[in-house]
């Protein structure tokens, strides 16, 4: 189960760090005329990001109960 959990608070941070990098490229010169599609992409990773987070914290407060 810890296992499982770690997963999933890897995948989130993993996501995160891949938004920061779309941040950056958001900013680029070569994408600035896909901002708008760019900003979308970041929007939803960070969202499935948050996603995952949130399952790990709410495994973590489960495992501490049982």
């Amino acid at each position: 189960m810890k296992d499982i959990l770690f997963m999933f608070c890897l995948i989130g941070a993993s996501l995160y760090g891949f938004s920061y990098v779309l941040h950056g490229f958001s900013a680029s010169y070569l994408l600035r005329n896909y901002t708008y599609m760019v900003a979308w992409g970041i929007g939803i990773i960070e969202f499935l990001d948050m996603f995952f987070f949130s399952i790990y914290q709410f495994g973590k407060a489960i495992y501490r109960v049982f």
